[in-house]
């Protein structure tokens, strides 16, 4: 599925009804979606469906992705600046050549995720957090936050 830009924005709308608790409000489902190049800057898309969704080349610095699913998603060369993904379901999904950078990433779960090209400098973890293989995130500058 492709969205207008009015589309999107429209369901991110809804999106922030649904986590205000308002009655029209829906929780946003991207699944398996092509966001391709999508703005998601400083976006509240806390706990919505997004495994499988396409967000290549997608700027999403600031944007929210607490509790998402995910899973499979392709974020090759996105831009994740400072985004919050704490107990993110990311298994499986590509960051490769990513832009990670001061990410909170404090219980997310890369089990199986290609990071390959992707910086972590300053970004977040904590001993909830699930790296891929071998990764050693402080090889990478993310820090671990003191709890």
């Amino acid at each position: 599925m492709i969205y207008t830009n009015e589309e999107l924005q429209n369901l991110l709308i809804l999106h922030t009804r649904y986590l205000n608790g308002e009655p029209d409000g829906i929780k946003a489902d991207f699944s398996n979606t092509d966001l391709y190049g999508v703005n998601l800057v400083n976006q509240n898309l806390k706990g919505a469906e997004m495994g499988g969704a396409i967000l290549i080349r997608g700027l999403m610095w600031g944007a929210n992705f607490e509790c998402t699913n995910l899973e499979k998603a392709n974020f090759k060369h996105a831009v994740l600046e400072g985004s919050c993904l704490q107990k993110a379901n990311l298994r499986y999904s590509n960051f490769t050549g990513s832009n990670l950078d001061n990410a909170d990433l404090r219980g997310a779960d890369l089990t199986n995720a290609r990071i390959c090209g992707s910086t972590f400098y300053g970004a977040v973890f904590d001993d909830q957090t699930i790296w891929p293989g071998d990764f050693d995130p402080y090889q990478f500058g993310a820090i671990k936050a003191v709890e």
